[in-house]
């Protein structure tokens, strides 16, 4: 793996600390949810900007309305979330 060949610079552990409270603070304010949505909105701009289209992340449901996918950590059910809801998870078992 990567993370075993260097050691992550001090630097960059403390940015992504600050980035972590940033996105506490904002959380708190404004829920966690939204901020992906507002991330996902955003990064769909900006590649529709440069003319590409479907390429930005999309949140989906909260893990606690889904199941494990069964899958080895990438397939196209899941697509490497690892996670389905109950009924794509019940239409997979009937295809395989």
């Amino acid at each position: 793996m990567i993370g075993d060949s260097f050691e992550i610079p001090e630097y960059i552990l403390e940015q992504q600390e600050d980035e972590k409270k940033f996105i506490k603070s904002i959380g708190k304010t404004m829920g966690y949810g939204r901020i992906m949505q507002l991330g996902q909105e955003c990064w769909r701009e900006a590649l529709e900007k440069e003319g590409y289209v479907g390429g930005e992340f999309q949140c989906g449901p909260c893990v606690a309305l889904t199941v494990p996918c069964g899958c080895s950590g990438s397939c196209d059910w899941c697509c490497g979330s690892g996670w389905l809801t109950k009924h794509v998870k019940s239409i997979k078992d009937k295809t395989e």
